[in-house]
Order: C-alpha cells, then structure tokens, then sequence
C-alpha cells in the first residue's frame, strides 16, 4: 500500500512544486504615489480661501534634481562646466510681447502663451500672439449657460503651469488671440464662446528640477521644498539646472517661473535702466507668474535695494505682466538668489501645425501625478515598467487610419521605448516601433518608424520606461483616492476612468488593470495612463504603386547600447503596399528592427531600408563610437526574445521583450493554488498510509 501510493504521489508532488517555482508569480503588488509631499504645498493648503485666492497653487511634488537629469550629466553638474558648452555672460531674447494681465490674475496663462510664442519664433521664425484668456476660461468649470465638461475643478483667475500644459496638449488648445482677445474681465460666458479653431500642437515641453531657497540669518540652503529632507542641493548642482535653463532659452524660447511680487520699495529698485528685483522673505508666498526670457550674469548685487541685497552678483531677465500702468515694471532683473525663480520652470521645445485628424487619449487634462510600482521581491520600486492604453478605432468605411505619432509624459528621467499593437486589444502582441532613448522629465511626442494602418476594431499603444527605479506618469481623480478633500479640493477632481482604458505591467506580458491596483489599502480609482495617439485618414489605395522612399536622417552616430529610431516616408502616401525590409550591412557593429537602430560595437554601417513592393530604397550611415557612461547603464535594460532584430517588415514583428521583476496580480496564480491543492493531497496521502501500517501493526 505504501508504495503504491509513494510511487504516484511523492513523484507528481515534486514536479508541481518545481513548476510552482518556475512559473508562479508574486501576489498583487502595490502601487505608492511618488515622492513626499512638499512643505511649501502644506503650507499653502493651511492658508485660509482668501489667501489661497491670491497666491498660486504650489506643486504638491517637487521635481528633485536627481530625478530631472541622466545619471552621467548627473555627476557632471557637481563641476560646473565640465563638457559643456561655453554659455554667454549675458543673453536676451527679442521676440517677445509684452502684456498686461491687469485684474483677472491670469499671469500663469500669459507665462504660458509667451513660452510658446518665443518657441515658435525661436525654431520655427513664426510669429504668432496666442489667447491666454482662452486658457483661463477653457479650463474653468463654470459658465453662464451651463457646466464645462472639460473643465477642470476651478475658477476663472489664479491656475498653474500643469494646468495651461495639460490644456495645451489636449488638442484644445492653444488658440489666437485674435479669435479670443484679451477682456480685462472674469465675468462667466457663454460656453459656445471658448469653441475656437486650435491653432498649432505642443509636440514637446520640458520641465526643470524645483529649486527653493530657505534663508535664515542670512545664510541660504537649497532645496526641493521639503526642508528637512536630504534633498538639500549643492551651489553646483543649483548653477548646473541654472545652465540647462540658460541653454534651454537660447535655443528654445522663454521659460516659466514663480516669483512672490510686491513692487513696494521694500523689494524694489527702480533706480538704473532695469528695474531690479529680489525676495528672500520665506513668509512670501508665491502669488506671481513671471517668464524668463534672458539673463545676466554681471548684474551687479549693488542694484538691488541697500538693505536686501543678495550675496552674488547675477539675475534672470523677466517678462512681468502685473505692471499696471507703469511701464518701468514691464521687464525685472530678478536676481538668481530670489526665492521662487527657479521653481515650476517649463520650456516649450517643440510645435508643429495641426497635422492628425485624431487625437486618442484619457488624460485630457494632462499629468498631475506618478506612480512607483512595487516589486515584492526586492521592496523597491519596479527598474522597468510598460504602460498600455487600450483605444476604439474612429473608422471610417472609405478611409484607412493611419497611426503616426505617440505621445508620453514623462516626470522622471528614464528611457522610452514604444509599442503597439494596431490589429487589436491584445497587450501581448506589441511590436516596437521607436526608440525615444533617454527623456529629461516633460512630454514628449515621438515618431513611429513607419506609420501603421490600423485594422482593427481597436488598438493598443503602449511605452516601456527604463530606469533604475521607474516614475510613471498618470492623470489621477485625488479626491476619489483620498488625496484630496472638500476642504483642499484638486483641479483634477473631475477625472474619470473606465475599466479596460489603462494597463501597466513589468514584463509586456502579464498586465494588470489600472483600477485593480491598491493604492494603499483600496483600489486605485479614476487614474490614467499619460499615453496619447495621433492619426489621420487616407483614402483608400486603389492599386497606387510605390514611387519612392526616404528616412529623416542620413547619418546618426551612436555609442554602443544607445538606439535610434529612423523615419520612413513612402511616396505617394496612399500607396497600396507600405510593407518594407530594413537591414543592417554589419549588424556586428549595428542592429534594425522596424526601423530602431541599436549600436552593438564600434565602427560603421549602413542601414537600408526597402520597399516590398518596387524595391525603392534609402540609405542611412551609422558610426558608433564610444561606450555609454557607466552610471547610465540602468537605462539600458536588455531586450530578450527579440524576434526579428536585423530586419522585417513594419507590419508583422512581435517583439516580445522581458524585464527583470513581478507583475503585479490581484490573487494567488493559479499554479500556486494546484500546488498547495496537491501537496495537501500528498501530505493527507502520507497519513493515510501511517495509519494503516499502524493498523497493521495492531
């Protein structure tokens, strides 16, 4: 008896206990909103209605500068200067307009329009004056005839930079002034009045690491604005940000900043040619938005006022639009030392005409929040993390739709790969289709390597983000997850979600639904993965054959693991077979897969890329040179199980990567629970046999 049953048992026990440990996978993994709450935030939220009326909302988490800059630059700013460019002692911008904001307390949305129109003259040499009352009210809730759907839980006046950036990025906005003129007013209107033709896309923006200065007896530290944390920066790494923001504005356009206003004679000096401007009272409370368009590096300390002088010579030339009827005060060289000036700074790096018929999204309102994903395994935050939404084609039966670009906001550095999947809703099936490579935090719109036809009912976009412990960017309800309250409500209260929009996983296999993640003890609710898709239509091909093709670049120079993603673009665009082979002539040296070029070892290649249908072909040199540093190495998680790395056609190749961790999943695998369902039988099988030999032996 004993041997039959350890024979059939014992053996059987073994093998699912083994296959236990090979496949099972951990219990649900919680998710934590990232870093602490800012004391500036907490204390701005003890303000009372009135005050809070008339000062500006600080972020509730600060951007660290550890977390704004690649590890290698990282290590770099603790010695300024060293492998960067020369930057001028002094330097402005022309091409802005001056404006007044007069009573309606919109300085936020004229910081923002001022930014993207010294963008646009910057890169683009268009000169375009945009409506900064259009964002005031196109993102307010309430109106004379009715409830702003899209709004945002807020009234006309004081808003942020997250605000008018969600709104510009929303396919919303921004409009021309001409179509919603200025009105020195915050009297409600009509909603039909804010439907304006938008006038150009936001394809990228940056936003700069948080700097607030804490004076006391005349000393100064640096922080993020947490004050008692280890976050406390270095005059370096303070004048390394300073230098992006400079370069940023050089070849960028103007940057927006806060600043704590009084022009009384307390803080001002009107005496000299520029008005100049200095705060280091820490009882200030933000309550202005500024732009910075330019900046001296000599601006003497002895033209600031006798008895508030700061300790360097220096300061930001900025744009004021509270200045009343004194046109002294339209330009303030702000000193560097000023308490808000290097605190919610964002550059707009990229625009484009309106180039897609749709625009797929769930985060209308833009990133207000970032999440870490546990890792029960280590008790960390998750080193690799994919991000999915699942989108409901707009098909049209005479037009295909065609998939060009993905959007992502990104709030840590980390690289940025995307993916999709354009026949169906099956995450599983992801192909890659870009290398973004290494994002500073901000949004970012990236190309596909070709674009997809999409044929199915729905589609899948979807990002994996690399770093060494990864922040994703998602548009969260704070009120319905407890974050917020009716005594400190959020804008973002009016955020929704549905099942079966937003997934994250860690390996592009296993994925879990945004609303089955626990943020804390309950379910994550009303929160949304930043990912957005653009199409356009095309009419149908009619048997149009293949006249060329062509790639965006004609030589890239890579250092070994970096990748790069090349553009295809076939004429005519309604051509019947868009199909095309890549190939690499050394892929020793270098690697394509759907046009993403990887480096493999130093020296030369060239990649062509071929039309499946009249073999039309473009050429693309890559030379690699160099390794990565080795502090970025955790931006380059390897990929596995790549199906198709030297070549394929755009339209067919699963790229199945691995990562490195657990997915997180609601319940025990169900392996787990055959398991334990076996070794009870095994362990109950045991005792039986006991019991009888025992008998036996009786």
């Amino acid at each position: 008896m004993k041997n039959k049953y350890m024979k059939v048992i014992l053996p059987l026990t073994a093998i699912i206990i083994m296959l236990s440990a090979t496949f099972s996978y951990a219990e649900f993994n919680e998710v934590k909103l990232v870093g602490e709450e800012s004391d500036i935030y907490k204390k701005w939220q003890a303000l009372s209605d009135e005050e809070k009326e008339n000062t500006m909302q600080p972020a509730s988490h600060s951007l660290k500068i550890e977390d704004s800059l690649r590890k290698s630059l990282l290590n770099k700013i603790e010695n300024v200067g060293e492998g960067e460019t020369q930057l001028p002692t002094e330097y402005g911008l022309t091409n802005f307009n001056l404006k007044n904001q007069m009573a309606t307390n919109i300085c936020w949305a004229f910081s923002t329009t001022t930014a993207i129109e010294t963008n646009l003259a910057k890169t683009r040499n268009k000169n375009l004056v945009l409506s900064a009352s259009h964002i005031d009210y196109a993102t307010s809730r309430n109106f004379a005839d009715g409830v702003n759907k899209n709004g945002y839980n807020r009234s006309l006046g004081f808003g942020k930079f997250p605000i008018a950036f969600g709104y510009a990025t929303s396919g919303n906005g921004p409009v021309l002034e001409e179509d919603m003129p200025f009105n020195n007013s915050t009297k409600p209107i009509n909603l039909s009045e804010i439907n304006k033709d938008v006038a150009l896309k936001i394809n990228d923006y940056k936003y700069f690491a948080d700097v607030y200065k804490v004076y006391n007896n005349g000393n100064v530290r640096y922080t993020d604005g947490v004050y008692n944390s280890a976050n406390e920066y270095t005059e370096n790494e303070v004048e390394g940000i300073r230098n992006r923001i400079k370069e940023h504005i050089m070849n960028y356009g103007a940057v927006t900043a806060y600043t704590y206003l009084d022009v009384s004679e307390e803080f001002t000096n009107t005496d000299g040619e520029v008005v100049a401007y200095f705060n280091n009272d820490n009882s200030k409370n933000a309550n202005h938005a500024v732009t910075i368009v330019g900046w001296n590096d000599n601006f003497s300390k002895d033209n600031f006022k006798s008895d508030r002088k700061p300790s360097k010579d220096g300061a930001y030339l900025v744009v004021n639009t509270s200045y009343g009827t004194d046109e002294k005060l339209r330009l303030l060289a702000v000193s560097y030392e000023d308490i808000w000036i290097e605190y919610q700074n964002y550059g707009v790096i990229s625009t484009s005409d309106i180039d897609y018929d749709n625009l797929y999204q769930y985060d209308e309102y833009g990133c207000n929040a970032s999440l870490n994903l546990m890792d029960n395994e280590t008790g960390r935050p998750s080193g690799v993390v994919y991000t999915a939404n699942v989108f409901t084609n707009n098909k049209k039966d005479d037009k295909d739709e065609i998939l060009k670009e993905v959007s992502i906001y990104v709030p840590s550095t980390t690289n940025v790969d995307i993916y999709v999947n354009p026949e169906s809703d099956d995450k599983t099936i992801i192909q890659k289709v870009a290398s973004a490579g290494i994002l500073d935090p901000g949004y970012y719109t990236i190309k596909l390597s070709t674009p997809l036809k999409l044929t199915g009912d729905k589609f899948v976009v979807a990002s994996k983000l690399t770093s060494d412990e990864v922040d994703y960017a998602i548009e969260i309800n704070l009120r319905s997850n407890n974050q917020s309250s009716e005594l400190n409500p959020d804008e973002w209260d009016y955020a929704t979600s549905n099942v079966g929009e937003s997934f994250v996983s860690i390996d592009g296999q296993e994925w879990t639904d945004m609303t089955d993640l626990k943020l804390g003890e309950k379910n994550l609710k009303d929160s949304n993965v930043c990912l957005k898709a653009f199409t356009t239509y095309q009419d149908k091909p009619q048997s149009v054959e293949v006249e060329s093709i062509s790639l965006d670049k004609t030589n890239i120079e890579l250092k070994v693991k970096e990748s790069a993603t090349l553009v295809a673009s076939i004429r005519p665009s309604n051509a019947d077979n868009k199909n095309v082979i890549w190939e690499s002539s050394n892929s020793e040296v270098a690697i394509v897969s759907n046009g993403i070029v990887t480096a493999v070892s130093e020296g030369e290649a060239t990649i062509t890329v071929k039309t499946v249908d009249g073999n039309k072909t473009a050429i693309c040199k890559v030379t690699v040179s160099g390794q990565i540093p080795q502090e970025d190495e955790v931006y380059y998680q390897p990929d596995t199980n790549n199906s198709n790395s030297s070549g394929g056609t755009t339209n067919n190749t699963k790229d199945t990567t691995t990562a490195v961790g657990t997915i997180p999943q609601t319940g025990i695998n169900i392996i787990q629970i055959v398991t334990i369902i076996f070794v009870l039988i095994s362990v109950t099988a045991v005792i039986v046999i006991k019991v009888r030999k025992y008998k036996d032996i009786k």
